[in-house]
């Protein structure tokens, strides 16, 4: 359960990042 957790997380966190470069 943890790391399916922290697979979303990872996951969230690496749309932000594109999401924000794209935005730039």
């Amino acid at each position: 359960f943890i790391s399916s957790l922290y697979q979303i997380l990872f996951r969230v966190m690496d749309w932000r990042q594109v999401f924000w470069s794209n935005l730039a």
